[in-house]
């Protein structure tokens, strides 16, 4: 469902303009601004250096005539995460307690949604953003059952905080994620001490490793992913209309909170409708 039709259609859809762009971004080093964090257009990016790509074609409006076929390979990185999305569903499913019966239907329901199989078919982020959120809870509830089983599960902690972070790192609401494996993280320890059936030292050794692996770590891959992005955009471009003047001069911790906090404003200012726009009960 990913991959069929591959190459159809050979011109722009939708958000391409944006996405297709500023992937190409990376290849000429001028700065350029978007409303969402990096990750997402550095992976898209990183195969378009794998297969030569040539960023000439100006993504300029939709519906606009691929001149080679190299989009497909543009479309290739989110069809995989598309492909592989179902499966992680299964597997939470799984995790959680449902029957295998039950659980192949979920991630057969997840093939055939409409709205994640158009996400996955073109050079966009939400299935990046929902393959890695889906990782993060899948690990999650792998660090919970062993915690069950008396075994030391750091790893899987671990490994939800990245992928969580991950997520974040595509777009701010694969944050949302994270979030969630926090609130479940937190009410077990919460739920004891509010009873008084929990010892401080559990508590504070509890607290402890929730903060490293929830928090810094998911923090420090967030930010080591900005300093990528800043890396390869050493030169002037359209982007630093949206900063101060002297912003590619002051250091990178800096220049993080910058364009996180415009980001941040960005999305604040978006109000506009889309032509394509639907409504829920429309669907």
């Amino acid at each position: 469902t990913r991959f069929a039709f591959f190459s159809h259609p050979a011109e722009t859809v939708l958000d391409e303009v944006h996405f297709g762009k500023f992937g190409s971004g990376y290849f000429t080093s001028e700065y350029f601004f978007d409303i969402h964090p990096p990750l997402g257009k550095l992976l898209i990016a990183g195969v378009a250096k794998i297969i030569d790509f040539n960023p000439g074609f100006s993504f300029e409006t939709i519906g606009q005539k691929f001149p080679d076929n190299s989009y497909k390979w543009l479309r290739f990185l989110p069809k995989l995460a598309g492909a592989f999305l179902p499966l992680i569903i299964f597997l939470v499913a799984l995790e959680l307690g449902i029957s295998q019966k039950f659980a192949f239907l979920a991630g057969l329901l997840t093939i055939f949604e409409n709205s994640i199989l158009a996400q996955s078919r073109f050079i966009l982020l939400d299935s990046f953003l929902l393959l890695f959120g889906f990782l993060g809870i899948l690990f999650f509830l792998k660090y919970r059952k062993s915690i069950s089983y008396k075994r030391s599960p750091i790893t899987n902690l671990l490994l939800a905080g990245i992928f969580a972070s991950l997520a974040g790192s595509i777009k701010w609401t694969g944050f949302s994620f994270l979030a969630l494996i926090l609130i479940f993280y937190l009410y077990p320890v919460v739920n004891r001490a509010w009873r008084g059936s929990t010892t401080g030292a559990f508590l504070r050794s509890y607290t402890i490793k929730g903060m490293v692996f929830l928090l810094i770590i998911p923090f420090i891959v967030y930010f080591l992913i900005f300093a990528i992005h800043f890396s390869l955009l050493d030169k002037p471009g359209p982007g630093l209309a949206f900063h101060p003047p002297n912003f590619q001069e002051m250091n990178l911790f800096s220049k993080f909170i910058e364009l996180n906090t415009e980001i941040y404003k960005s999305n604040a200012r978006l109000t506009a409708t889309h032509p394509y726009t639907s409504q829920w009960y429309e669907w």
